[in-house]
């Protein structure tokens, strides 16, 4: 997992990317859900190499967050061919991929290979 160090080194990432599904983690280290999140962000880290997961602290970084519309935490986005999968939205579950073409299935596996997520 690569810890995001400005807003430059997250849009070269997003860049970086290719066609891998990325999935940027925005965080504080004094939330309580962020810190129960952690260990099991990194064990999916872990089963599933082919993902690129990425870290902004939303202390160091608040214009960054602001600027992307993060304003509670944990908050995920998700990208894949250097688009946002799921816009921002308060209702994730009625959110949908913006574009077909960049909405390939994608699975995350946890410790017991059970689907997490299903883009």
């Amino acid at each position: 997992m690569k810890e995001v160090q400005s807003a430059q080194d997250l849009v070269d990432s997003l860049l970086n990317a290719d066609n891998k599904l990325v999935i940027v983690d925005f965080y504080s280290p004094g939330c309580g859900g962020c810190k129960a999140l952690h260990p099991k962000i990194c064990q999916f880290a872990e089963l599933n190499p082919d993902v690129l997961f990425l870290q902004v602290n939303y202390e160091e970084h608040k214009s960054m967050c602001y600027s992307l519309n993060v304003h509670v935490l944990p908050f995920f986005r998700f990208y894949n061919l250097k688009q946002m999968l799921v816009p921002a939205s308060d209702d994730v579950a009625e959110a949908t991929p913006i574009s077909p073409m960049f909405s390939p299935t994608r699975v995350l596996k946890g410790s017991e290979d059970k689907v997490f997520s299903k883009l």
